[in-house]
C-alpha cells in the first residue's frame, strides 16, 4: 500500500473520481424528477430506458476510441463534463426535453467512466505486478464516495428539491473535470497509434 499512497498522480486521480461520484449522483434521479415534477407517464419512462440503452450502444465504442487515441484520462475528463452537462440540462431546462438531454449526457458519462476508470488505475501502477493492488485499492477508496453520493442526492432532493441536487451534481462534475485536467498527469506510457 506504500506504493499506492506515494504515487501522487494516482492519488489525484482517486480524488478526481471520488468527486466524480457526486457528479454521477444525479443520473439516478432524472426519471424520478420527470415523474414527480414534470408529470412524465409510463411512455416517457419507457423512452428513458430505451435512451439509456441506446446511449450505451453508441458511447461505449466512442469512449473506447477516445481512450485508445487520447488516453483514459481524456475519456474521464469527457465523462466528468458529460455529468456536469447532464445536471446542467436538468437544472436549466425544467422540461421533458431537458430530461432527455440529461439522460443522454448522463449515459455518456457513465459509458466514459466504465470504459476508463479501472484501466487508468492500471496505467498508474508502476509494474504489472502492482496492477491488482492499484485496482483493489482504488475500489476500496471509491466505495465510501459511491455509497454516500446517491444518499446525499436523495437527501438534497427531499430537503431542498431536485434543482439544488442538480446544482450540486453540476458543481461536482466541473470540479472533477478541473482536477483531472489540471492536477492529474497522463499516466499512459505507450504512444497512441491514432
Amino acid at each position: 500500500m506504500h506504493t499506492v499512497r506515494g504515487n501522487t498522480g494516482y492519488m489525484r486521480a482517486v480524488a478526481a473520481l471520488a468527486v466524480m461520484a457526486f457528479g454521477l449522483m444525479a443520473t439516478s434521479f432524472y426519471s424520478t424528477y420527470a415523474v414527480r415534477e414534470l408529470g412524465a407517464g409510463s411512455i416517457e419512462v419507457a423512452r428513458f430506458t430505451s435512451i439509456a440503452v441506446g446511449v450505451g450502444v453508441v458511447c461505449f465504442p466512442a469512449f473506447g476510441r477516445v481512450a485508445d487515441c487520447y488516453g483514459h484520462k481524456r475519456s474521464l475528463e469527457l465523462a466528468a463534463l458529460s455529468f456536469a452537462g447532464a445536471a446542467g440540462a436538468a437544472l436549466l431546462m425544467p422540461s421533458l426535453a431537458g430530461v432527455y438531454i440529461a439522460l443522454v449526457l448522463g449515459g455518456a458519462g457513465i459509458s466514459g467512466q466504465l470504459v476508463s476508470q479501472n484501466v487508468i488505475w492500471s496505467e498508474f501502477s508502476p509494474t504489472h505486478a502492482d496492477v491488482p493492488l492499484y485496482i483493489s485499492a482504488s475500489m476500496l477508496l471509491m466505495m465510501p464516495f459511491r455509497a454516500l453520493a446517491p444518499a446525499l442526492a436523495g437527501w438534497l432532493a427531499d430537503m431542498w428539491g431536485f434543482r439544488v441536487m442538480f446544482a450540486a451534481a453540476l458543481a461536482a462534475g466541473v470540479a472533477s473535470f478541473t482536477i483531472l485536467k489540471l492536477a492529474v498527469p497522463e499516466p499512459r506510457r505507450i504512444a497512441s497509434k491514432c
